[in-house]
């Protein structure tokens, strides 16, 4: 896994910050990809259902599909060493968040928060 995500990383030019319970991959890209304000309420969505032993490297080219990803937090089990089955991905833009619930990914649900008007969330197949 180290060498496919080293790929990923200079492929893209992002950054992953490795913490307790939690891997975010970029926050904020790099200009080369978005040089923008950050992003608004609408463009982060929740990702369940990930299979534990799935990690950047393979989630980053699926979601890139939708559009240019502002970060990718995956949370993780410190103890295993194992991802939690869920992650945040914010991207860019409403139009990428979007397009990544239209890319086949299931059982979308939207729901209020006190901070965010909606957020996305969805679940892999």
């Amino acid at each position: 896994m180290k060498f496919t995500l080293q790929a990923l990383l200079e492929r893209t030019g992002y950054t992953l910050d490795v913490t307790t319970g939690q891997r975010k991959y970029g926050g904020p890209p790099p200009d080369s990809v978005y040089s923008g304000q950050q992003p608004s309420v609408g463009t982060e969505i929740f990702v369940g259902k990930i299979p534990r032993d799935l990690f950047e490297d393979e989630l980053v080219p699926l979601f890139e599909k939708a559009g240019p990803i502002w970060d990718l937090r995956l949370m993780m089990d410190p103890l295993t060493g194992l991802n939690r089955g869920y992650a945040f991905v914010t991207f860019c833009t409403k139009e990428a968040a979007q397009e990544a619930v239209k890319l086949g990914l299931t059982d979308v649900i939207l729901y209020h928060q006190p901070d965010n008007k909606k957020k996305n969330r969805l679940l892999l197949s």
